[in-house]
């Protein structure tokens, strides 16, 4: 198998070489590699500050934290037909509407 690939070894080889004397005449190449990172972190700490700035300035009294007796208490009526408005419930009757979970425990 090895003598097969005597030619693909000789081509990897050269190549390694050529990188190593690349490397060799610009070390400062080896910094790149560590930016993109500081500014992969950056980036990604900036979006979480920012999701989380955003999350802050939502008032507590936004959504319900009380329990509901019903589903068509917390979800509401859908309408009965295509243009109707319908019956919102406690956890859809803001913009953007929530989704009803029922626990199946309580």
């Amino acid at each position: 198998l090895v003598m097969c690939l005597q030619q693909r070894i000789r081509l990897a080889i050269a190549l390694n070489k050529v990188a190593a004397t690349f490397i060799g005449h610009t070390p400062r190449i080896m910094i790149v590699p560590v930016v993109q990172s500081l500014l992969g972190i950056i980036w990604c700490a900036g979006w979480a500050l920012s999701a989380a700035f955003l999350l802050s300035q939502v008032p507590d009294t936004y959504t319900p934290m009380g329990y509901y007796e019903t589903y068509a208490e917390a979800y509401g009526v859908d309408a009965d037909a295509w243009f109707g408005q319908g019956t919102p419930g406690a956890c859809t009757d803001k913009w953007p509407t929530g989704r009803v979970w029922k626990d199946q425990e309580c």
